[in-house]
């Protein structure tokens, strides 16, 4: 009998808790874990506290709300679940976002629209939609799909310095494979061709070709030049965007060409989106088949020693 009972208030017991829990509010989000990579700036961010996800319902990618701060350079000022979250960016001009957790809500410099999705907690941390915040912030965002759904990437560019996350060396991940008519050609073009970042100095020398018409253009702040063949040309103190344009022509009709180079500051080609994996102190190349890579890894491609 009285072990029926102990059973009896057990069971009790039971339900009572099971009760109890289901007045408590709990935040539960259908979310897929797809493979997301989120790159800023060229740089992949690791989210230690919790990794990125794509969201079923609004096929929008999550980042946990300290990314925004510590990825993206924001200010993030926020109080209490029920109170405004609000990201704030001062450069290049000033943009600020304020999501609400649970609403589709966000106002930005002070207009406000619908979102497909809301910020949400996920496991007991709060997660905020990244293009929502990225792009209410100025920054340029790109969904770069990978094979059979996997090894997606987000690419996130912005107009202002991000900080280089933490443990991540600044280094080169650029590789160029140059066709055999590539390393013929840029041998001669890359062999005399220097940059020396702290000084901003580009020097180089386009050989004459034989048999082929080179043409070759250089332009900087708003001045524009045309390159002499054979010439050595030293240009000291280049403005943060510059270009050096070489196309070889197989003759002097200028119709066909046979090898096609545009050199890059990396700030200008990071305004492209072409600088991703290229250290800030390189220089981007882009060759005719619109490969982007550094200077460092063309040198590298074609054994040239600097």
């Amino acid at each position: 009998m009285k072990k029926t009972l102990n059973m009896k208030l057990k069971r009790v017991c039971c339900l009572s808790l099971f009760g109890s829990l289901l007045l408590i509010p709990v935040s539960i989000h259908a979310a897929q874990e797809t493979s997301v990579t989120v790159k800023v700036n060229g740089y992949a961010i690791v989210m230690h506290e919790a990794p990125a996800y794509i969201d079923t319902d609004s096929n929008l990618t999550y980042v946990p709300l300290r990314f925004v701060s510590e990825a993206l350079g924001a200010e993030v000022g926020w109080v209490a679940n029920d109170q405004p979250i609000t990201a704030t960016i001062d450069e290049p001009e000033h943009n600020e976002v304020k999501v609400l957790l649970n609403s589709k809500k966000v106002e930005k410099n002070g207009k406000v629209s619908t979102i497909e999705g809301a910020p949400v907690l996920q496991n007991g941390r709060t997660m905020v939609p990244l293009r929502v915040i990225s792009e209410g912030l100025g920054a340029e965002v790109k969904w770069v799909p990978g094979s059979n759904g996997e090894n997606n990437v987000v690419e996130i560019n912005t107009p202002w310095e991000t900080p280089i996350p933490p443990g991540t060396v600044e280094g080169d991940t650029t590789v160029w494979k140059p066709t055999e008519e590539q390393k013929v050609y840029g041998n001669q073009i890359f062999k005399p061709l220097t940059w020396d970042n702290e000084t901003r100095t580009l020097s180089f020398s386009i050989p004459k070709m034989p048999g082929k018409n080179p043409l070759v253009g250089i332009q900087y702040g708003n001045k524009k030049e045309k390159i002499v063949l054979g010439k050595v040309y030293t240009f000291k103190n280049l403005p943060d965007e510059f270009k050096l344009d070489i196309t070889i022509f197989a003759d002097e009709t200028y119709t066909e060409t046979v090898d096609e180079y545009t050199i890059f500051s990396y700030s200008l080609a990071k305004k492209h989106g072409w600088a991703d994996g290229v250290p800030s102190t390189d220089i981007v190349v882009k060759d005719q088949y619109k490969n982007n890579v550094s200077l460092n890894a063309v040198y590298k491609a074609l054994g040239i020693s600097k």
